[in-house]
């Protein structure tokens, strides 16, 4: 190519170059205009999914923190009826002590009797651990014992008993 065909192609070609420049820097304005744009939504989401996992942490702690108390509450409910259990034991091994005291031959032969009535003359009737009787027959039991008899008594009590664990 000659010299004055390259001169006469200078204006062209800073033309194209010009336009060339202008579409890229108009394209280049959109992909910014565009990475901003995808940009600005990812923070929001991200401060939206941030959110959303406070507030779940939230929720959880929340829950756990119910169910720690729950538990607490059941230990102490279990604590408290065990407490009531061995005051109720000890009233039930004290009645039984005194009944104890009471124990002597009259007093087994009359029990003797009460199981015979109930069970029949074909009754076995054994002397109880810790005093007082025990009578059996195929599918039926009559328990005379002393334990048995003071575990009767204080559930007898009933409402009256929780007075030996209220303030």
């Amino acid at each position: 190519m000659t010299a004055p065909m390259r001169n006469a192609l200078v204006p062209l070609r800073d033309g194209v170059i010009a336009r060339a420049q202008r579409e890229a820097d108009a394209e280049l304005r959109v992909a910014r205009r565009e990475a901003e744009t995808l940009i600005a939504e990812a923070r929001e989401a991200s401060s939206a999914a941030v959110d959303k996992a406070v507030a779940r942490g939230r929720e959880d702690a929340a829950a756990a923190r119910s169910a720690e108390e729950a538990r607490r509450r059941r230990s102490e409910r279990a604590v408290e009826l065990a407490a009531q259990r061995e005051a109720f034991e000890e009233l039930i091994g004290e009645v039984t002590a005194r009944l104890s005291q009471l124990d002597d031959q009259a007093l087994r032969d009359r029990l003797r009797g009460r199981v015979r009535s109930a069970l029949g003359s074909e009754a076995e009737v054994v002397d109880a651990p810790g005093g007082g009787v025990i009578g059996r027959v195929p599918g039926r039991l009559v328990d005379l014992s002393f334990r048995t008899a003071a575990a009767r008594a204080v559930e007898e009590l009933g409402a009256d008993v929780e007075r030996l664990w209220t303030p």
